[in-house]
């Protein structure tokens, strides 16, 4: 399981930094708003990968302590977040309706869930922030054309949000199957990440025609 962990974080490692160095150039060239944003999400989570793998390379196991890489996940949720807010600021305004209220339910019913293997506060804010993102990532797809950028945008921050609460129901339990699904979950979560880069640049692409 040890060299699993380290091939998957190396690969994540890998993907974060090429991600990183290419929204970062896009950044620099275009000053564009959305790719300054996609950079700091690449940026954060590059950290808190670097730092999960030096743990395991100097100590062996697991971050006993994980409130750095949790720091840097947090960040690129509230990136996430301002992605989409921007993306739909020129949206008209309209009637989220009442079933989008429910949507909160999942994430604090998750997060009660996972009090029993986390601490409470990590838990609530994690499930407060996820809570916005399903809601502007559905509301985003709502209100979008499926054709379009960002209809292609907001469908791929849910499908990152899906897979997140895969791969962390499948680590709270000991199951030596379900620690495969882990890392499979993991892998798949990181090519949703490289996805997000060229979802931006599709959406972007879409506002110059």
């Amino acid at each position: 399981m040890e060299l699993i962990e380290r091939i998957d974080n190396a690969f994540q490692l890998l993907c974060m930094g090429i991600c990183l160095a290419f929204a970062i150039y896009r950044a620099l060239s275009s000053g564009k708003r959305m790719w300054i944003i996609t950079a700091m999400f690449y940026g954060v989570n590059f950290l808190a990968v670097l730092y999960w793998i030096l743990y395991l390379l100097f100590y062996g196991e697991t971050p006993s302590f994980s409130f750095i890489s949790d720091f840097c996940w947090f960040s690129a949720y509230l990136f996430l977040l301002l992605l989409l807010m921007t993306a739909m600021e020129d949206d008209p305004k309209r009637n989220p309706g009442k079933v989008f209220w429910l949507i909160p339910v999942f994430p604090f019913g998750m997060s009660f869930f996972y009090m029993k293997w986390g601490k409470h506060l990590t838990n609530l804010a994690y499930a407060g922030i996820m809570s916005f993102l399903l809601y502007y990532s559905i509301q985003g797809m709502r209100n979008s054309k499926k054709t379009s950028g960002k209809y292609n945008l907001a469908r791929s921050i849910l499908i990152y949000c899906i897979i997140e609460y895969c791969l962390w129901t499948a680590s709270c339990f000991e199951s030596p199957v379900l620690y495969y699904f882990y890392y499979l979950f993991d892998f798949m979560l990181t090519f949703v990440n490289i996805l997000l880069y060229f979802s931006v640049g599709r959406m972007l692409k879409d506002e110059l025609y």
